[in-house]
């Protein structure tokens, strides 16, 4: 799965809320299917413009949530 979004930080808005909210668009609408693996947490930072540590906060709050 090819992964590419823009994010911009925002006082209401931040970043790992925006990945965390595109990684549950792309579960929900079916992109991402379950037993899909997703990339290393690296690659999936490199792809996006963020740092490593954002991309794992949004995956665990995605995982916290049962989406993962």
């Amino acid at each position: 799965m090819a992964i590419s979004q823009n994010f911009q930080a925002s006082p209401v808005n931040f970043i790992h809320k925006q990945i965390e909210k595109y990684f549950e668009d792309l579960i929900v609408s079916g992109k991402l299917k379950p037993g899909d693996r997703l990339e290393p947490t690296p690659e999936i930072a490199r792809k996006l413009h963020v740092g490593p540590h954002t991309v794992q906060k949004s995956l665990a709050s995605l995982t916290s949530r049962g989406f993962l």
